[in-house]
């Protein structure tokens, strides 16, 4: 017993300063770590609340549609499109009046495509024929 005692002793006399240094890191690090769990027990208590804008773009009505993709068609020179249904259901390929690709209709990327600025082709050729060029990601 007394051996490990003076062991004890001739090590704390060796590394008391480092002892008391790694005492100090794990004491701030406890408190640290309560004072986060604090804080987030307070950020819950006042929610984050996001809000969805209005889409005006669902309130137009059919003879404004039509309009629209009269316009849309006269200007890209495409095929007309039975407004009953939405565009991506009849299109073999989708692109944006804004962009040079085109995608296919259940790729993500057309769901970022406002319904005034869609494109329908019925075939890569068309597509391409119209100086488009294909999706990498879909």
């Amino acid at each position: 017993m007394k051996k490990i005692k003076g062991k004890i002793k001739e090590f704390w006399l060796k590394n008391d300063q480092k002892i008391i240094l790694m005492i100090g890191f794990v004491l701030i690090a406890i408190i640290s770590l309560e004072i986060g769990i604090i804080q987030g027990k307070n950020d819950f208590k006042n929610p984050l609340i996001i809000e969805k804008p209005i889409n005006f773009s669902n309130q137009l009505t059919t003879s404004q549609k039509t309009q629209n993709i009269k316009s849309l068609s006269e200007k890209k020179k495409i095929s007309s499109v039975n407004l009953k249904t939405p565009v991506s259901s009849q299109c073999a390929y989708v692109a944006s009046k804004n962009s040079h690709t085109y995608h296919l209709p259940n790729c993500r990327w057309v769901k970022r495509i406002k319904a005034k600025n869609k494109i329908c082709f019925k075939s890569k050729k068309e597509a391409q024929s119209k100086g488009y060029l294909p999706d990498k990601g879909c």
